[in-house]
């Protein structure tokens, strides 16, 4: 079994900064090290955003600087965190929120 070690990413804006209660737009991460195991694992199979307290769903790596994923539905409106995982087990924990609206 082999181990890496890398930086962790960090989500600096998302675009919109807002969606529906219904979910289902799509959500563009931006920020930087989405990355750094390209070409020793598959990213996507392990690729989530974890919309706090609403719900997570797959992420779509697309380069280093961007990741996209849907949002989830949702029934009370407001702001909740978003985190990415590209390991499947550790998160960001960046001060960027999406709201529901």
């Amino acid at each position: 079994m082999d181990f890496y070690y890398y930086e962790q990413p960090q989500i600096t804006k998302i675009i919109p900064l807002s969606g529906p209660l219904e979910g289902g737009n799509e959500v563009a991460l931006l920020g930087s090290g989405f990355e750094p195991l390209k070409g020793i694992i598959s990213i996507d199979e392990y690729a989530w955003c974890d919309f706090q307290g609403v719900g997570i769903t797959q992420a779509k790596v697309m380069n280093q600087f961007k990741a996209v994923c849907i949002a989830p539905s949702t029934q009370t409106s407001g702001k909740v965190k978003v985190w990415l995982s590209i390991n499947n087990q550790e998160y960001t924990d960046d001060d960027v929120y999406y709201i529901y609206d």
